[in-house]
């Protein structure tokens, strides 16, 4: 699971490169499960409204979730991939 947005929102010199890799994704359409599944990690976690959304979508889509963000590590519920520079 890797959010778009977060990716073409923070690298502008890299947008060709991303749009290529987004290309042979697949795409999560946003549903009413996910919302309620980000509520319930917005309230255990108490974690920004994006961030839910992007976990409770990888656990919705039973997917795993690659990020950077160190901050996803405290989320149990989700099967994470750490990335390093």
């Amino acid at each position: 699971m890797v959010n778009s947005l977060e990716l073409l929102g923070t690298a502008s010199q890299e947008v060709k490169k991303i749009n290529g890799l987004l290309s042979v994704c697949i795409k999560s359409p946003h549903t009413e499960s996910i919302n309620k599944t980000a509520i319930s990690l917005n309230q255990l976690y108490r974690m920004k409204v994006p961030d839910a959304l992007i976990e409770a979508a990888a656990i919705e889509q039973k997917i795993p979730l690659l990020t950077f963000d160190k901050d996803f590590i405290k989320i149990k519920e989700v099967d994470l991939v750490l990335l390093e520079l």
